[in-house]
């Protein structure tokens, strides 16, 4: 961004004109290239982006609407300032279906009858070369999965965060332990949470630390 005196031969320039963005901040004239706007296309969005089109096409065709609305009355959720927040029916049919359909699952079109499961327990890191090795205690995953969210490599001094954290273990199923591979030598913090397979509930998080160290 540059600053400009006389911008288009005037006193105050706005818009667009060719490849140059000319605007006033704070009461200077200022002029920058524009940017075309950056769409990322991995793998993973382009599969929840597809997600988000089918359940949006189910929901308008669902017949219990006024369930899951009557849901969502019942069970407020958390905002990431820690308040109380109610979610509309449609943000839980979405919510619940996406997790579902990420692990190959099917979508019910009737709410939840049971609560989400409980937290993981006994979340033990074996950190060698390259790797993480997950290992649990409770729950069982006959009728769960064990999601990890990984916050690293960073420095020791940081402390971890699930808003910062990747998804880097998703599956329909799984044993202990997990091995999360493809990682760099440094810190990391390592978030699970339990998610019902057949309603697509999850529990909170759990954490531990470990450092995966150089070859």
């Amino acid at each position: 961004m540059a600053k400009v005196v006389g911008p288009l031969h005037s006193s105050e320039a706005r818009g667009r004109m060719g490849g140059l963005v000319y605007n006033t901040w704070r009461g200077v004239a200022t002029v920058k290239a524009k940017v075309s706007p950056c769409q990322p296309r991995t793998s993973l969005q382009l599969s929840i982006r597809a997600i988000a089109i089918t359940l949006a096409r189910d929901w308008a065709a669902c017949v219990n609407k006024s369930a899951w609305d009557a849901y969502a009355y019942a069970h407020p959720t958390t905002d990431g300032m820690g308040n109380s927040v109610r979610a509309t029916g449609a943000n839980w049919y979405l919510a619940l279906g996406t997790r579902l359909k990420l692990i190959s699952e099917s979508v019910s079109e009737t709410p939840p009858a049971v609560a989400a499961p409980d937290a993981v327990t006994g979340l033990a890191l074996t950190p060698t070369v390259g790797q993480i090795s997950a290992a649990w205690t409770t729950p069982a995953t006959d009728t769960n999965s064990i999601e990890f969210w990984l916050d690293g490599p960073h420095s020791a001094g940081r402390a971890g965060s699930i808003t910062k954290a990747r998804c880097k273990s998703r599956p329909a199923a799984n044993t202990t332990p997990e091995v999360i591979t493809g990682l760099q030598p440094g810190t990391y913090d390592v978030f699970a949470r339990s998610l019902n397979r057949t309603t697509g509930l999850v529990s909170t998080w759990v954490s531990a630390s470990c450092v995966v160290p150089a070859a």
